[in-house]
């Protein structure tokens, strides 16, 4: 329909610019450009928090061990604990360091040994060492090694399984001797073994 050679869009359009100094036609051109800009701009956002959730996401998983080959279908430190470059020695699984002078290490070794006689051939090459006060405790099939060197402490808990022997030990300053053991027994307690 044409009112006065103009098309009734563009007379409302006239009209409404005319009564509150507003182009209709501009505002939508903006509305559709604005729209235009937010749109990759709420994609952008969206890739963004993706790329932050899997970042947490590998974060944490880099912490948790999963190894079957060598027998550990699940291990975790407890939370302060990062895993750290893993020097050649044999029998080691995983080394894990924590901010406050901690060592955390994962060990597998074949062994016709109980636990309680493995523990003790580490307490002598301890006291070798330098350790003193060196104790072995032995509950259920799990022998702890609790020993000092000067400032440092030592706690190692060692399970044999099918004649192979896992050893977690925590080693650190002896001023936070209660969390290493916290954090020894977390860590157990998350250890899983493949059958």
């Amino acid at each position: 329909m044409q009112l006065g050679g103009a098309t009734i869009s563009e007379f409302i359009a006239k009209r409404r610019k005319r009564e509150f100094g507003i182009d209709i036609i501009t505002t939508a051109r903006m509305r559709r450009s604005s729209s235009a800009m937010v749109l990759p701009m709420f994609r952008r956002l969206g890739m963004v928090c993706l790329l932050a959730f899997m970042t947490v996401a590998a974060g944490y998983s880099s912490r948790v061990l999963h190894r079957p080959s060598v027998g550990i279908q699940h291990f975790e430190p407890p939370v302060g604990w990062e895993l750290s470059s893993q020097p050649s020695y044999p029998h080691l699984v995983v080394l894990y360091t924590h901010h406050q002078g901690g060592k955390l290490t994962l060990n597998r070794a074949a062994t016709a040994k109980s636990s309680a006689a493995v523990a003790n051939e580490t307490k002598a090459a301890l006291e070798k060492g330098g350790y003193t006060e060196l104790q072995v405790v032995v509950r259920e099939n799990v022998a702890r090694l609790r020993g000092r060197s000067g400032e440092r402490i030592v706690v190692q808990d060692t399970l044999v399984l099918q004649n192979v022997a896992t050893i977690v030990t925590v080693a650190g300053p002896l001023s936070r001797a209660n969390e290493w053991t916290h954090d020894l027994d977390e860590a157990m307690r998350s250890l899983v073994l493949t059958e």
